[in-house]
Order: structure tokens, then sequence, then C-alpha cells
């Protein structure tokens, strides 16, 4: 995918995008023989699955509950892959904070 990237303590990695869908390799793959990657903003990767997850191809952006509009924003990922336990698509909610003692960034590719 190309942005963001963590592990868990428990082996899940994710990965998110937030400025595009999809991704120019296979970070987040349907399965080990398939060559085209899931078009989403965030996958689950497990090391004893075979394959990734969506975790949310529809983006939107809000407030943050309860928070005035120059502490940070919410992110809404919806619609990924459904999960098997209880059938509902997977939905990914990223509440991103500001810092305002942290100056201005810098954009890095």
């Amino acid at each position: 995918m190309g942005a963001a990237c963590a592990t868990a303590s428990d082996g899940n990695t994710y990965y998110i995008n937030m400025c595009q869908r999809g991704s120019q390799n296979i970070t987040c793959f349907v399965d080990r023989q398939s060559t085209a990657p899931i078009v989403t903003y965030a996958c689950q990767t497990v090391r004893s699955w075979a394959y990734s997850v969506d975790l949310g191809n529809t983006i939107s952006f809000g407030p943050l509950e309860n928070g005035a509009a120059e502490d940070g924003l919410t992110v809404n990922l919806y619609y990924g892959t459904p999960c098997s336990r209880i059938g509902k698509p997977r939905n990914t909610t990223i509440l991103l904070l500001c810092d305002l003692e942290a100056g201005v960034g810098t954009c890095q590719r």
C-alpha cells in the first residue's frame, strides 16, 4: 500500500493509506497466488492466514466526538470484508489528533 504499517503483538499487521485505495504492490492480497491487490484504504494480514482482509474501502471524514475542530478529526472506513463470525462487514475508525506544538510538517515520499 505504501503508507502506514504496524504489526501488533499478536502478529496482525495493518496497512493504511488514506490517500488512495489500492496499492502498487500486493501488500493487501486476496490469496498468496493472487497478483491482484485488494482495492482498499486499509487491510489486515495475519501470518497464519494465507490472505488479507479489507478493513474498509469507503472513506469518510468528520469531527472528533466531544472535541474542538483544531483537536483533530475522525476518519471512518466502511464496507470491508465481512467478518466470518458475525457476517457483518469490517469497519475501521481512525482518530487523527493534532499537536499544535509540533510545528509545520513536511511531505515525504
